[in-house]
């Protein structure tokens, strides 16, 4: 008994992260999915603005950095020009 039983597996099934696709374009999305959605982004900001008031100390720190960040970006793709009104 000189050699040692080696077993190898050779995997020919599926991949294990593919089951999502796969059930997908068999069964297609639920009748509600797209409602679903649009309801869990209009919650997005909601979300956010809590974890806002509830983070503290040094997490809140970075969080206020990054979402000043995120604001000057959206100043700068959303230029808003303010003309002088006609009196």
């Amino acid at each position: 008994m000189a050699d040692a039983f080696v077993c190898v597996r050779v995997n020919d099934k599926q991949p294990q992260g593919d089951y999502i696709e796969y059930w997908r374009k068999k069964h297609g999305y639920r009748f509600d999915h797209a409602e679903r959605l649009r309801k869990k982004e209009a919650r997005a900001g909601k979300l956010l603005a809590q974890k806002a008031q509830r983070l503290r100390g040094m997490r809140a720190k970075l969080f206020h950095q990054q979402r000043f960040r995120e604001k000057a970006a959206m100043r700068k793709k959303f230029v808003i020009v303010f003309l002088p009104s006609c009196v």
